[in-house]
């Protein structure tokens, strides 16, 4: 936030304020999400809690961490390929606990994922609470709220990839996994993780919705599912990620210290998302000073054209070493033009990689992170830092920006000055000592 210090952005030391240490050795994690932000956002959670979390661009990557974060990348495929998506990573899984990311809004394949889920036979059941209060996402009565407002009466109603039509979690799950979903209620989160925990085992469905107005709920929740044991499969947003991984800290060995290139060169702000907590952190950012290149949406039909106008002006901008602002979210939107804009925007930053101009990078909006991350050649992300909730700083790991500093953020999160508070992150490590 504004006159934070670099310091307050870092995760080590964290895992021992507030985390129970267990005598046992942590279990090692799996986290599924079905998009790189809520990759990034879940897996800072367990990064917090002093564990080693890579975020895996490439699934089979030679990388090796403590929590693997993988993102099927099928929130926008129809049903059938989202379910193959995830069965293409469950090989990868090994012996590994698995959290089961999903969007605090329900976006997405997500019942029909749970399905394929609950059908292997080292799941009893898939406890779903999608609640993330410190966004506003809240569940009550089963209802899935956004500052209070049930989501099918929320912004998300009219999002243009996922509108949200549906705001009771138990019936949107039903109607797309085709099986009972249960239900239980804040009252019964309130009495506690060994009441809950008696209420869940007594359920037959396989998909259990669980109520949460709050942190505390959510830690109950966590609780009780540690103490079911693994086969019992949290299934949620950040809210939830957190309290399960302070419950599986253990005594796993410290996340590695990151080490940062020495050259001080500018940051690129890559925004895709239209959404309007992106809109005002864009403004607030360009009333900064910030250079502001903008997509041109009917020049986008001419791809090879648009992508090279965007390059020059990027790459002018950053340099007279100046942190620069590359977007489409202020275009006028062009029915079917997501990936080509996407592609666009992910040539400019490859340009930008190769012509060795970036010194940290920030990615907003799932579909333009994952096309910059494969432009650039990235096989990980290893996650470093809370920059603000929900908004992860992280190290590229392989590909034309190894070693870089990259943030990322979905497109409703954070607040108006998130992108200001993600350039005072990469300041901080340009003008540290050994830079």
């Amino acid at each position: 936030m504004p006159g934070q210090h670099s310091s307050d952005y870092s995760i080590a030391g964290q895992a021992s304020q507030g985390v129970a240490r267990n005598a046992h050795v942590a279990a090692r994690v799996a986290l599924i999400a079905d998009d790189l932000t809520g990759a990034m956002d879940s897996g800072l959670q367990f990064a917090q809690c002093g564990l080693d979390t890579v975020v895996m661009m490439t699934p089979d990557a030679a990388v090796s961490a403590h929590t693997l974060v993988f993102t099927t990348e099928s929130r926008e495929l129809p049903p059938s390929q989202a379910v193959r998506r995830l069965q293409e990573i469950l090989p990868l899984v090994g012996e590994r606990r698995i959290y089961k990311k999903i969007d605090s809004t329900l976006r997405g394949n997500v019942g029909y994922e749970l399905r394929a889920l609950a059908a292997l036979p080292s799941v009893r059941a898939i406890v779903v609470a999608p609640a993330f209060p410190q966004g506003g996402r809240t569940t009550s009565e089963g209802v899935q709220r956004v500052h209070g407002r049930p989501v099918a009466l929320s912004e998300f109603r009219n999002d243009p990839r996922w509108p949200m039509r549906e705001s009771h979690v138990p019936t949107l799950l039903m109607q797309q996994a085709g099986m009972e979903v249960g239900l239980v209620e804040q009252g019964v989160v309130a009495q506690g993780p060994e009441a809950l925990a008696v209420a869940l085992a007594s359920r037959a469905e396989r998909i259990i919705v669980v109520d949460a107005l709050c942190d505390h709920d959510l830690a109950q929740i966590a609780t009780a599912l540690h103490a079911l044991g693994p086969g019992w499969v949290p299934c949620g947003s950040a809210g939830l990620a957190q309290p399960w991984a302070a419950q599986l800290a253990g005594d796993a060995p410290p996340a590695p210290a990151a080490v940062w290139p020495t050259a001080a060169r500018p940051a690129l702000f890559v925004c895709g998302s239209r959404n309007p907590a992106t809109l005002r952190q864009i403004e607030a950012l360009g009333a900064s000073g910030i250079p502001q290149i903008s997509l041109d949406a009917p020049g986008s039909y001419d791809e090879e054209r648009e992508a090279a106008r965007l390059a020059e002006a990027t790459c002018a901008a950053l340099g007279r070493g100046s942190d620069t602002l590359l977007e489409a979210s202020t275009a006028p939107l062009l029915p079917g033009g997501g990936p080509r804009i996407t592609r666009i925007l992910a040539d400019v930053a490859r340009v930008a990689a190769e012509r060795r101009l970036l010194g940290g990078l920030f990615m907003t909006g799932g579909d333009v992170a994952i096309a910059l991350c494969r432009a650039l050649g990235v096989r990980a992300l290893r996650i470093v830092a809370q920059i603000q909730p929900g908004l992860p700083g992280a190290q590229l790991v392989g590909g034309l920006g190894d070693g870089l500093p990259a943030a990322t953020k979905a497109g409703g999160f954070g607040t108006d000055d998130a992108l200001q508070d993600v350039r005072q992150w990469l300041a901080a490590l340009r003008s540290r000592p050994d830079a």
